[in-house]
């Protein structure tokens, strides 16, 4: 089997924009975030490859352990296609795409969620902490769905999946489920 991670991030400028006034270095606290999301997955032991796509080319710096992929498209959705398009080539049997911004994941909890994707084809989507965003998604094959992320993307992605007749699993944890979004969670995540 073999998983290749897709960790996309924002330009740096753009960065945890509903955080402006509460951090004063947004694109340093983005860059935190994604250096522990990082670690998870490398700690895992359990990825062919991680890949991080961006079009801030200060994201590459970070990078370490990760191969970085200089975002050529706009936008959060285009950005996954090209990663996936470099996963395949790569020869990836599976896709799982973790947001940059889950400040307490950890290796375990990266393994259980591979443990809990499907073995053959399928999906698996953590939601965030309202039920309504994702903030990962495992598939297999890697091309199996289109991505949908945006406003109200557990929806969304569950849509597709019904509509294209994949079957999904739900992956509620609180690692997973845990971003930061507002002063609040950079105190449960220890970030303030």
């Amino acid at each position: 089997m073999s998983v290749v991670a897709v960790v996309p991030v924002k330009h740096l400028a753009q960065a945890k924009s509903r955080l402006e006034g509460a951090v004063p270095d947004r694109p340093g606290l983005a860059l935190i975030l994604l250096g522990r999301v990082l670690r998870a997955l490398q700690e895992s032991e359990a990825l062919e490859r991680i890949l991080v796509i961006s079009p801030d080319p200060r994201v590459e710096e970070a990078c370490r352990g990760a191969r970085f992929l200089r975002q050529k498209s706009r936008g959060l959705n285009p950005a996954l296609e090209e990663a996936r398009q470099e996963a395949l080539a790569l020869g990836a049997s599976a896709l799982l795409v973790v947001l940059a911004d889950l400040a307490t994941l950890s290796a375990r909890t990266v393994r259980r969620i591979l443990t809990a994707a499907p073995a053959v084809r399928g999906a698996l989507l953590a939601p965030d902490r309202l039920g309504q965003g994702t903030n990962a998604l495992f598939l297999r094959p890697p091309d199996l769905l289109a991505f949908r992320f945006g406003s109200r993307s557990l929806h969304h992605h569950q849509e597709e999946a019904a509509r294209s007749g994949v079957p999904l699993e739900l992956f509620w944890e609180a690692e997973t489920m845990n971003d930061v979004d507002t002063p609040e969670h950079l105190k449960e995540a220890a970030l303030s």
